[in-house]
């Protein structure tokens, strides 16, 4: 019967294991069809809102963002800052700030990216880099491992030894940077139904790879708390080590602490991803004075070479 009940747990576990993270989800932006005329206004009837559908997006860490090129032309998607309409059309590029660039997309195309820090992050076309977005991502709302896997409370594993069913849980389910949290755990038989006492066990904490914690006691046949308050964000790992005093009868969790993100938009990159939205005169006017400026030389060319031509004849 033991043998038979293993074998169901383990054909669970590997099944939960297999799982894609349930919580998190793809949002799909939209490069819409003739927005690399720098001229372009959404206000005219028929035309898309702004540079990107939606031009902002909020979603949560894990989440990921698909761009998918409706235009007749080629795009890309490069995290930074972009530019105005009138510094694109005379030759000013963007300011990437390396985190993130998809490479051409095709008339089609499309491309994805998972972001996996909250925090607001701007971007713009390399080609048109008048074309801008933001993407706000904030911190994900349900409990999960270090990779971003959702996981449900209590979480519960077997010991190397096939002896003990450890469970665990912390409250709050988000782990924040300088907020008091508490991990409480508890030790059942093999058929996880009798709550086990007097077994010996090391709790044990590592951050990014550094042991911060460590206390040797034993179980009391009731649920343990160990309350704590973490100071850095990244990687965190709970461990139950030594159990029943066996070296290398150990499990292991993992979640991650986060800092308090700053998600406010900075005014620069409002005022871009909103100019998709100005007024048809400016519009006009911002661009082909571009255009003139930019053309400028090529006009003096013409007539030189006109007066030249008319000299020689």
């Amino acid at each position: 019967m033991k043998i038979e009940y293993w074998l169901i747990i383990g054909a669970i576990l590997a099944i939960a294991l297999t799982i894609p993270p349930s919580q998190a989800k793809e949002v799909i932006v939209e490069i819409p069809y003739g927005v690399s005329n720098p001229s372009f206004d959404p206000q005219i009837e028929g035309r898309a809102e702004a540079w990107f559908v939606p031009p902002e997006v909020k979603i949560m860490v894990y989440d990921t963002v698909t761009w998918v090129n409706k235009d007749i032309t080629k795009h890309d998607i490069t995290s930074g800052i972009g530019v105005s309409r009138f510094e694109g059309v005379q030759g000013v590029r963007g300011e990437p700030d390396g985190k993130f660039t998809s490479g051409i997309i095709e008339k089609g195309g499309s491309w994805s990216y998972t972001f996996t820090e909250p925090g607001v992050y701007p971007y713009f076309c390399a080609i048109h880099p008048w074309m801008v977005g933001a993407v706000i991502v904030e911190l994900p709302d349900y409990p999960h491992d270090a990779e971003g896997n959702p996981i449900e409370f209590p979480i519960i594993t077997r010991t190397p030894d096939g002896l003990y069913t450890p469970e665990i849980r912390w409250d709050p389910p988000i782990i924040k940077v300088g907020e008091p949290v508490v991990f409480t755990n508890a030790f059942y038989d093999i058929n996880n139904i009798n709550r086990v006492e007097y077994l010996k066990y090391d709790f044990v904490l590592i951050l990014n790879g550094e042991e911060i914690y460590r206390v040797s006691t034993h179980s009391g046949g009731g649920a343990e708390n160990f309350k704590l308050v973490i100071n850095e964000p990244g990687i965190l790992k709970i461990r139950f080590e030594n159990i029943d005093g066996k070296e290398g009868n150990d499990v292991e969790f993992s979640t991650r602490v986060y800092g308090e993100p700053n998600l406010d938009v900075p005014e620069r990159v409002e005022t871009l991803v909103g100019s998709s939205k100005a007024d048809p005169e400016t519009i006009f006017t911002l661009v082909n004075i571009g255009y003139l400026a930019l053309g400028g030389s090529l006009a003096a060319l013409v007539v030189y070479y006109k007066k030249r031509w008319k000299a020689k004849h």
